[in-house]
């Protein structure tokens, strides 16, 4: 299968489950994440804000903002995004898909391995191949910050038997799902 079609396959399952399902294994996910070191260690947190029953985010960003960890979320320009740093869930506005983006003009710009980002994905392999959702967003953001830890959070079901893989694509250096931690 081609990446567009696993991307299909594995959204059409995500669509489909249940807002409590979609809590519940979030909350799985987080309960996993506060294993990871790199995690519970950092000092800067880079978010995505979820959306259509992607992982929820909330505990991560209430978590940041309770540890005064500072904290960044993406806006969308044109095909490039940049992270945005809030002090506040009212912090926001719909910005590009009507996806949530921070309102306040406060960039993100310490670049250093103690930043982690979480970033989403439609479907990841054993080998923390990702696919995202086609606008490459992710991977050229982060191909020119090479210095941030990445972690990928997904519902196990997206993990697929093979991706297939291009050069410009950038992979999570670890995966948190609900049943399992691929490094």
């Amino acid at each position: 299968m081609n990446k567009k079609d696993i991307r299909n396959s594995i959204l059409k399952h995500r669509d489909a489950l249940l807002n409590e399902d979609v809590k519940a294994l979030s909350l799985s996910i987080w309960d996993r994440l506060l294993t990871v070191d790199a995690f519970i260690n950092a000092r800067q947190i880079i978010i995505y804000m979820d959306y259509r029953n992607e992982v929820s985010t909330l505990p991560i960003i209430k978590y940041a903002l309770s540890k005064n960890i500072p904290i960044a979320a993406p806006v969308v320009k044109g095909s490039y995004m940049d992270f945005y740093y809030f002090n506040s869930l009212e912090d926001f506005q719909p910005g590009t898909w009507g996806i949530l983006e921070p309102a306040t003009c406060n960039p993100y710009n310490e670049e250093d391995n103690s930043t982690v980002v979480i970033m989403p994905g439609s479907a990841y392999d054993l080998k923390c191949n990702r696919i995202g959702y086609g606008g490459g967003y992710y991977d050229k953001y982060l191909a020119a910050h090479p210095n941030i830890y990445r972690i990928a959070i997904g519902y196990d079901f997206q993990i697929v038997d093979y991706i297939p893989v291009e050069d410009t694509d950038i992979k999570p250096h670890m995966l948190v799902t609900d049943r399992r931690i691929i490094i």
